[in-house]
């Protein structure tokens, strides 16, 4: 036989030959090994891109191989804690169960600091730098999240009832209040305070009460007159 028929009949094997399914550790084309999953990290997972690596045996089951059976979805096989079914760390920017998404802290104000109340919101991507998103180092204690102008970075504005600073109290400033009490009278009525109010007259006394206070004052006059004559006529 030539070596023109021989190589016609490797040809013709060849394209009818058995084609190799990926995983299922059997030996289709009758070479010698088995093309298996990759699982780099030996997690039990398979890559997520599919990957695949020629093992030198049929079975997928040595380190860095994985079956067809096996489970897929491995979003990090370079990292054993990284796949599905992990539990995912709040606001660590890693997506530990593989599912696109990560769960941040709250930072609805977008001062930097998370509540106090430890609340927490779905990211559609894996990092925790959105607006209304904190990563895990964010202080976790703003006591308003919807004001930026309240946190523990702020400074005490003194008596507005506002904590500013998280502190947990309003500041009040007695020498601020006790200014404002002793401020002078700058208006032009005539009671005490420094509004612009309309000074109210006292209502003059009626025309009895005047005339009772006069009549008293003029008896109090005649009395005095006759215990001064008295008092002479007995000197005599």
């Amino acid at each position: 036989m030539g070596n023109g028929v021989l190589w016609l009949l490797c040809l013709v094997s060849l394209a009818f030959a058995d084609e190799e399914i990926v995983g299922d550790e059997i030996d289709q084309d009758d070479d010698g090994t088995e093309i298996c999953y990759a699982d780099a990290d030996f997690d039990g997972y398979r890559s997520i891109d599919e990957t695949t690596v020629v093992s030198e045996d049929l079975d997928c089951t040595d380190p860095g191989e994985a079956r067809a059976s096996d489970p897929g979805g491995d979003c990090r096989d370079d990292n054993g804690s990284i796949r599905p079914g992990v539990p995912e760390q709040i606001g660590d920017g890693i997506d530990q169960d593989c599912d696109g998404s990560e769960r941040c802290y709250v930072d609805e104000d977008g001062d930097g600091f998370a509540p106090i109340d430890l609340q927490t919101v779905i990211s559609d991507d894996a990092d925790c730098d959105d607006p209304g998103e904190a990563l895990s180092d964010a202080p976790r204690t703003d006591c308003d999240d919807t004001d930026p102008g309240v946190n523990p970075d702020q400074t005490e504005i003194p008596n507005n009832d506002v904590d500013e600073d998280c502190d947990g109290v309003a500041e009040v400033d007695d020498d601020l209040v006790d200014t404002a009490a002793d401020e002078p009278d700058t208006d032009e009525d005539t009671d005490e305070d420094t509004d612009e109010d309309t000074d109210v007259e006292p209502e003059p006394a009626d025309g009895c009460s005047a005339a009772g206070a006069a009549g008293a004052a003029g008896t109090g006059g005649l009395l005095t007159f006759a215990a001064v004559m008295l008092v002479g006529l007995r000197r005599r």
